[in-house]
């Protein structure tokens, strides 16, 4: 039906017909799918908490993935940086005020390294010991 809307990797292959080598795709609680050149990545959500209000979550994600390829992270780390961030944000009610400082990011992602550690997240425990297949 028109209602129906490309998966992820469906639109990174649309992306890289159209000359663009790196994207990242933003699919809500699904997580992001980073693409560049011929790699293809699927980064969970995550969050140590259960989510309460997703209001600002993506607008976290964006500002913390640009802050860190900006402070000259690689576009998976920056991309991991800001799903720790827009994690921690679905924790909280609100836009702005749910956005959290760069001190409890960086000490919520140091802990996440382990469900980022492979390079692929998948299999890994997210949503406080949830399976992720």
């Amino acid at each position: 039906s028109s209602d129906e809307r490309p998966d992820g990797e469906t639109l990174a292959r649309i992306f890289r017909k159209k000359g663009i080598s790196r994207a990242v795709i933003t699919l809500g609680a699904q997580g992001a799918l980073l693409m560049e050149q011929d790699d293809i990545r699927m980064i969970p959500s995550f969050s140590f908490e259960l989510p309460v209000d997703t209001t600002g979550a993506g607008d976290t994600f964006n500002g913390y993935l640009v802050g860190g390829l900006m402070s000259g992270m690689g576009l998976y780390e920056a991309a991991c940086l800001a799903t720790v961030a827009s994690g921690i944000s679905v924790t909280r009610h609100g836009a702005a005020g749910s956005i959290p400082f760069m001190a409890e990011v960086d000490a919520n992602y140091q802990k996440a390294k382990q469900f980022f550690l492979t390079g692929s997240c998948s299999n890994r425990k997210g949503y406080a010991g949830r399976e992720y297949t």
